[in-house]
């Protein structure tokens, strides 16, 4: 809401915004998690939750699509537990052979040189067609790249609708520091 009172969501500005805890049914209306309302007044503006939440990226932890994954997410599950219960897997793993064809809840999972899993994230975009945040680019930590998922394209937000990021540094900078007031008009300098 203080991006809104701020002007920060005219799509000069996007908001990365990392979430570990997030629950599959926050992910594609965090806003409103029982009911689909854009229209909830922000501060003392005109804005509203849609106008806030096109502006940002969703990154969190990728769930897994395996069948035994399914079975024992059917009650809500941090992604904390399942990467303790992988842990502990591998440690019983390391100390008994015989848990050897056990797997790992989450499917396969790799150990970088420094002992750390190799964790897969998602990102999710707001659709703009059906007001929902949808996967559009996978990072499975193995590979150390983002795929792209269903031909999904960001959608950058902005006035002039753009295919592209914003800027860097936006035209009249952070806090526009860049543009000063000319008589009736802002000039902008280099």
């Amino acid at each position: 809401m203080i991006a809104n009172d701020l002007q920060m969501t005219t799509g000069e500005f996007v908001f990365i915004v990392i979430d570990l805890f997030l629950s599959r049914r926050e992910i594609f209306q965090p806003w409103s998690p029982n009911e689909k309302e854009w229209d909830i007044k922000v501060g003392e503006g005109n804005g509203t939750a849609k106008a806030i939440f096109d502006s940002v990226l969703l990154v969190t932890i990728l769930p897994p699509d395996s069948t035994s994954f399914k079975v024992f997410s059917r009650e809500e599950v941090s992604s904390f537990v399942l990467a303790f219960h992988d842990a502990v897997l591998l440690f019983v793993h390391a100390l008994n052979e015989t848990i050897m064809a056990g797997g790992s809840i989450s499917g396969s999972v790799s150990i970088d040189a420094n002992g750390d899993r190799d964790a897969d994230y998602a990102l999710y975009d707001l659709d703009p067609r059906d007001d929902e945040f949808k996967l559009v680019r996978i990072y499975p930590g193995t590979e150390q790249t983002f795929r792209g998922v269903d031909r999904r394209e960001i959608h950058w937000p902005s006035l002039e609708k753009r295919l592209a990021p914003p800027p860097d540094i936006p035209e009249c900078g952070f806090v526009g520091e860049k543009c000063k007031p000319d008589g009736m008009h802002a000039k902008t300098q280099g």
